[in-house]
């Protein structure tokens, strides 16, 4: 199992048994609205609008890697048919040249003894 998947699992049940726990009625303002509703139901309801929230800006971080990703693959497809390219054309030269030494080969000098 997922880590964050059993570490999310037992924050919902804390804030569950917090939530029971703490059941009187509140009165709750927002903007002009007052509302006189369990506690239990305002802590609930804040935790899963950040659980939301949370998962709203996962999801828009995922397309975001995913889009980068596809234009990184594009990039490294680009590179290797570039470098097929080149290794063809240094096949083709060392073919047609084939007395010049390559720079990874060590040249020997010609000795007369």
């Amino acid at each position: 199992m997922d880590w964050r998947f059993v570490l999310s699992l037992f924050f919902a049940v804390i804030v569950t048994i917090f939530a029971v726990q703490n059941a009187n009625t509140a009165e709750v303002r927002f903007l002009h609205l007052e509302l006189n509703i369990s506690q239990a139901l305002v802590i609930l309801v804040s935790a899963i609008i950040g659980a939301v929230t949370v998962l709203l800006l996962s999801i828009i971080r995922s397309f975001k890697l995913k889009k980068k990703m596809k234009e990184l693959n594009k990039v490294i497809t680009n590179l290797k048919e570039e470098n097929v390219q080149f290794k063809q054309a240094l096949a083709l030269d060392k073919s047609q040249h084939p007395s010049q030494s390559t720079p990874n080969e060590p040249r020997v000098p010609n000795k007369k003894i």
